[in-house]
Parts: C-alpha cells; sequence; structure tokens
C-alpha cells in the first residue's frame, strides 16, 4: 500500500473522527472535524453508519511546497564579495 498520491504528495498524518447523531454527542466529532480542517487536514473518505458517520482525515506533506519553505543559503555556499568601487 502506497503512502503517497499520484501528485507527489506524502500522507504525514492519519485521523479517524466518528460523528454520532444524537442530540448530545454530534456536536464533539464536529467541532473535532473543523480543528483538523484548520490545522491542514482533508477528509477523504467517510462511512455512513446506523449511528452517525465515520470520517477518515489525511494531512498530507507537498514535497514542492516542503522545498519552497527551505533556507536557500543552506543548499549553496557563500560566494565572495565583490567591492564595486
Amino acid at each position: 500500500m502506497s503512502h503517497c498520491d499520484c501528485n507527489g504528495k506524502k500522507m504525514t498524518t492519519f485521523k479517524v473522527v466518528a460523528i454520532e447523531f444524537k442530540e448530545n454527542r454530534y456536536k464533539f466529532g464536529e467541532d473535532e472535524v473543523n480543528q483538523n480542517l484548520s490545522c491542514g487536514f482533508e477528509i477523504t473518505k467517510d462511512f455512513q453508519t446506523d449511528s452517525g458517520v465515520v470520517i477518515v482525515m489525511t494531512k498530507w506533506e507537498d514535497k514542492k511546497e516542503t522545498m519552497k519553505n527551505a533556507d536557500l543559503r543552506t543548499f549553496s555556499e557563500a560566494k565572495e564579495e565583490v567591492d564595486h568601487k
């Protein structure tokens, strides 16, 4: 089983959230899903159950985005300063 999708992204975190369709219980799962979405998770699958829904959430790392955030000074040696007098 591959942990990468065809767009070069790597799965970094996987969560399963259950939301019960009971008056006093659904809010817990709803809050967890919303928190996960705000932290960069995506809903990748959902399953209807007799008592609610189970949501599979995944966080992906894009290798291209990781390189964009890198400090480029670590990849090249410092060049000698040129005096333009």
